[in-house]
């Protein structure tokens, strides 16, 4: 079973994702994009997650927007993917 375990979140925080899935971006491969709170863990549950269904990580770019860092920034992490069946 999979799991995804991170951090409390703080007063005030919210707590959603946007994912979007799209298979034109990169030719041949499947790009999954995740927007949301700046929370630890989320990147490593991701990429775990995404290994544990047998999907190959051809190339990741995360990041931040907005916020002044510790925490109150949104993360935008897109990662495309091989061997994914929709």
């Amino acid at each position: 079973a999979n799991m995804l375990k991170l951090q409390a979140l703080e007063d005030g925080q919210e707590f959603e994702f946007e994912v979007e899935i799209d298979n034109t971006i990169n030719p041949g491969l499947t790009t999954v994009l995740v927007r949301g709170p700046d929370v630890d863990g989320v990147l490593a549950s991701i990429t775990a997650t995404i290994a544990s269904h047998g999907c190959s990580i051809v190339k990741l770019d995360a990041g931040l927007r907005g916020g002044g860092g510790g925490g109150d920034g949104v993360v935008a992490d897109n990662t495309s993917l091989q061997n994914l069946l929709l």
